[in-house]
């Protein structure tokens, strides 16, 4: 990144991202999937996904609004030397992480294949775990949750270049990442005060009120022109994206069995990244093509918002048949198994 700044070569920013963004598909999985080895009890899983949440939001909000300080200070490349030194020091702590924890259970059956044939058939096997669970459609939560909150940056980065705000502009956008940090402590903990992992459906709808509350976070940001509305609306924004982020972790976490449950998130974090960036170069068009401002941005994402709320809504409302609430753990070819089946635990939805 330093390079690409020292350059100014906009190609090299977006090979940097790519790359970034790679390592992230690798990272977030793997994080979401350990999880559940290092804290089997539900109880406790539940509190340690939340403080995983609540750690990175503390960093984000600390240093959100450090950066953008340090930006209008010390400049760029400074900024990209710290934050690279932060990801070292990131890499040897997890190196630290100990335990005897293990998801495969005896030898893989796939070990013969070649790499590519092994990549398939595991990929096809998630497919068919997934659709033959009851709690297979919530790995698209987290896709609906991205398909709201995708725009955000496009959208601060707008506001905080809007005339009239006072203060630099750099210092406006480290202002709103920090509050967006702050959104996501406080959404979490409230959730985590009115959920129950032994009731799934407090889960279930807890991500629906969150999706409700990204939708009227949009509204403000359309409505209220100053700038501290505007923070105030991206902390709620901010808080809705968090709780729909854990929760539907956290359905996933409890039914999947640990063998499956890192290919489980593999596909719910790459459709969370498609909808992601469709959703951040929607914003991106309609502002410069079309010529919407952010306001009318964030009118758009507040309809469509309210779209995928009510779809939700409707989703388990009516399909109580293969709602989570009444999951049976019923084998398919040896795929379709939870949590519950592979520790020794009696399934406590079964009938």
């Amino acid at each position: 990144s330093p390079l690409a700044c020292g350059v100014r070569s906009v190609f090299l920013v977006y090979v940097v991202t790519v790359v970034l963004e790679s390592v992230a598909a690798l990272y977030e999985p793997s994080k979401s999937a350990i999880i559940p080895m290092l804290v089997p009890d539900e109880d406790l899983l539940k509190k340690a996904t939340t403080l995983a949440v609540l750690s990175w939001a503390t960093m984000a909000a600390m240093g959100a609004s450090l950066g953008g300080f340090a930006v209008a200070t010390f400049g760029v490349n400074i900024c990209f030397v710290i934050n690279s030194v932060s990801f070292a020091g990131s890499a040897f702590l997890m190196w630290c992480v100990g335990g005897s924890w293990d998801a495969s259970s005896g030898k893989n059956v796939h070990d013969h294949l070649s790499l590519w044939s092994q990549f398939t058939n595991m990929t096809a096997d998630g497919v068919k775990y997934l659709r033959s669970s009851s709690f297979g459609p919530f790995v698209f939560m987290k896709f609906s949750c991205a398909l709201i909150f995708g725009p955000a940056d496009v959208l601060n980065v707008a506001f905080s270049e809007q005339p009239g705000n006072g203060k630099d502009s750099s210092e406006r956008l480290g202002l709103l990442f920090g509050f967006v940090g702050i959104g996501c402590i406080i959404g979490p903990i409230f959730a985590d005060a009115n959920t129950d992992m032994k009731d799934p459906r407090s889960l279930e709808r807890a991500c629906i009120l969150a999706l409700v509350v990204m939708a009227i976070a949009y509204l403000g940001m359309g409505y209220f022109q100053p700038f501290e509305s505007i923070c105030f609306f991206t902390t709620l924004r901010a808080a809705g994206s968090a709780v729909a982020w854990v929760d539907s972790s956290l359905i996933l976490q409890k039914f999947s069995s640990p063998q499956m449950l890192g290919r489980v998130t593999a596909v719910e974090y790459s459709l969370a990244t498609l909808s992601e960036a469709a959703s951040a170069l929607a914003a991106g068009i309609l502002q410069d093509d079309v010529g919407l401002s952010p306001q009318g941005v964030s009118y758009v994402m507040a309809v469509t918002g309210t779209v995928i709320s009510l779809t939700w809504l409707l989703y388990c409302s009516l399909d109580k048949k293969n709602r989570i609430s009444s999951e049976e753990t019923v084998p398919s070819k040896g795929l379709d198994f939870n949590r519950h089946t592979l520790l020794g635990e009696e399934d406590p939805l079964l009938p």
